[in-house]
């Protein structure tokens, strides 16, 4: 690093070099000797702290800078890089990817939300992905790769997040799905994700050997990851469980553990291999459609799960322990009945007799 006085017709200038963590030359002219002396002590605190810096803001493509971002990356989950490469490639490269970095303006990343939003139909939760990840790019070009000097998706306003209730089950449909899937292919995986409320990728990992049948519990510690198609040894929220095994089930279990040619209490077509989520969700739907009943997806199983433990006398701390949840705010959105079970109780109070 160094600063060269430049002698030009229209008088003297200074000129800040450095060498980019990528080989490329920063350079950068003042017209005052301090503000160049600034300039370089800036440079100097920035390298200090692990900041790279680099010549190429001019040249650099988005594409090119996406690869570097994401190598840059390496704390991040192989499962998490995966799904910022899968947005990236089909909702912002085709946009606006040759484009160079210093090129990128807000008026861009709205053509992104809008194609996203009306000519794919895109859901919200996408358009805030898409958003997210962009913003998070442009945050590490400033502070981090220092190759612009303004975010421009901070103009963009952030794409609200229409919720939508996860369908669910009503007593009466779980009974008619759990009677008429009982013995057909991915019967018991209804069954267990129904009255126990595990996860999807919970329920995919679970084994023979975490089944204690003598005390009518399930051990809960390993994870299919659908992103990284994986096994991992800690659940979704990184706490080990227990959960009880109803009765009508534990019969079932103990039936079926007899049968049993694998290690994996749910199987694909090949016996000895895990159930996928494919085949699952695609059988669910299918015994859903010709009950006549609410076509739900394998999560809408954990909701409906609520809806039996609610019906039983349960109550929402027990659905919190049962769900691992942490807290109650993430339990509520498991409970459905907007206050019909409020009114079911105040009807039945009677302190005076009639």
């Amino acid at each position: 690093m160094a600063i060269t006085k430049l002698n030009r017709k229209n008088g003297s200038k200074y000129q800040v070099k450095l060498r980019g963590f990528d080989g490329k030359w920063v350079t950068k002219t003042f017209d005052r000797k301090k503000d160049a002396v600034d300039f370089e002590i800036q440079l100097k605190i920035n390298i200090k702290n692990g900041v790279l810096t680099s010549g190429l803001s001019r040249k650099v493509t988005l594409n090119s800078f996406f690869e570097l971002w994401l190598e840059e990356t390496s704390q991040a989950s192989k499962g998490w890089k995966k799904s910022q490469k899968q947005m990236y490639r089909d909702y912002i490269s085709p946009i606006i990817g040759n484009s160079t970095v210093v090129e990128i303006k807000p008026f861009m990343i709205d053509q992104i939300i809008k194609y996203m939003k009306n000519d794919l139909k895109r859901s919200s939760q996408t358009q805030r992905h898409v958003y997210n990840l962009i913003h998070k790019m442009m945050k590490d070009a400033i502070l981090k790769f220092q190759l612009i000097s303004t975010n421009p998706v901070q103009f963009i306003d952030k794409p609200k997040v229409i919720k939508k209730e996860t369908k669910y089950l009503s007593i009466e449909e779980i009974k008619k799905l759990l009677k008429y899937s009982d013995d057909k292919f991915h019967g018991l995986a209804i069954w267990i994700q129904s009255l126990c409320g595990l996860r999807q990728g919970e329920l995919q990992a679970l084994k023979w050997e975490n089944v204690d049948l003598p005390n009518s519990r399930i051990f809960i510690c390993e994870n299919y990851c659908r992103k990284e198609s994986r096994f991992v040894n800690y659940t979704k929220s990184r706490k080990n469980r227990y959960v009880p095994i109803p009765k009508e089930l534990l019969h079932k279990l103990k039936i079926a553990k007899l049968r049993s040619q694998s290690q994996f209490v749910c199987t694909n077509q090949d016996p000895k291999s895990h159930m996928t989520y494919s085949s699952y969700n695609r059988y669910l739907k299918k015994y859903c459609n010709e009950l006549g009943i609410n076509v739900i997806s394998t999560h809408g199983l954990r909701h409906t799960t609520s809806e039996i433990y609610l019906n039983s006398g349960g109550s929402r701390d027990d659905l919190r322990i049962l769900f691992n949840h942490s807290s109650q705010q993430v339990t509520d959105i498991y409970t459905h009945d907007k206050g019909d079970r409020l009114q079911a109780v105040a009807n039945k109070i009677e302190l005076f007799g009639s």
